[in-house]
């Protein structure tokens, strides 16, 4: 997988550090990373992609979020294949995998 894609629901508190270190961490990988226009002003970055779009590029998509976060991303990717990855960043998290 060489695109990843990161989908965020905004409002959470540690979100800022959490995407800055992920986005760091992707890109020492050698992964291209397409952010949303949320998830990229969270960082002061420019947006790859509207969020509608992102799935058209991404072999993965990350998910920092809760479970609505997580339904929004599986609408988006419903047309292709694409693995999703939840993690929760919020109190709850019946969709989400990973804890944040």
């Amino acid at each position: 997988m060489k695109v990843i894609g990161i989908l965020t629901k905004p409002k959470f508190p540690n979100m800022k550090p959490t995407l800055t270190q992920l986005v760091a961490w992707l890109r020492e990988h050698g992964k291209d990373v397409v952010l949303d226009p949320k998830a990229a002003a969270i960082i002061g970055r420019t947006a790859s992609r509207y969020k509608g779009r992102i799935a058209d590029r991404a072999d993965m998509v990350l998910v920092l979020g809760g479970d609505g976060t997580m339904l929004n991303a599986a609408r988006l990717v419903e047309k292709r294949s694409v693995p999703i990855l939840g993690i929760n960043m919020g109190g709850l998290g019946f969709l989400t995998e990973v804890g944040g």
